[in-house]
């Protein structure tokens, strides 16, 4: 998933192929569904409004 170039979808199992290392930053439109929990375990911080600010302009992601 870390090649793939288009817009992505990244929940439950699909999280996992992007844990390691950190979530890569992305230029296509992203979009992932994390719990507390897996927001802690992909980031390493804990899951506030800051942080998801930080992860969402790192990766490209949508906030919502």
């Amino acid at each position: 998933m870390r090649e793939w170039e288009g817009p992505l979808l990244a929940d439950a199992d699909g999280l996992n192929v992007l844990d390691g290392p950190g979530l890569p930053e992305r230029a296509a439109p992203t979009v992932i569904t994390l719990h507390a929990g897996e927001f802690r375990r992909l980031t390493g911080t804990a899951a506030d409004y800051r942080s998801a600010a930080v992860l969402v302009e790192r990766t490209g992601s949508l906030s919502c």
